[in-house]
């Protein structure tokens, strides 16, 4: 009755294959899951279409470090200045000049 202990083997062997593959993804780099799931940082066709997704006509934008200026006017002739977070779209600053 030796085909038993044999069978148990090949069995418990087999997740292991299965399982094989993914252990070298993520899981085996964890500082690399980090690096993946950063988006990419915005580019200056992505503001202008942000701004003018925003009712915006964009007249000036500018890149710096980690930070975007869009400079533009709205819909009722007023300047407006907003300031973004590249790595992320939020929001940081918004000024609005009569």
């Amino acid at each position: 009755m030796t085909i038993f202990p044999v069978r148990v083997a090949a069995i418990t062997v087999a997740p292991l294959l299965i399982a094989a593959p993914g252990a070298t993804g993520a899981a085996a780099h964890p500082n690399r899951t980090a690096q993946l799931a950063q988006p990419a940082p915005i580019t200056f066709a992505g503001l202008e279409r942000r701004a003018i997704a925003r009712g915006l006509r964009p007249t000036e934008l500018k890149i710096k470090a980690h930070t975007a200026k869009i400079e533009g006017r709205d819909s009722q002739g007023r300047e407006v200045e907003i300031r973004l977070d590249l790595r992320t779209g939020e929001v940081l600053h918004r000024e609005l000049d009569d």
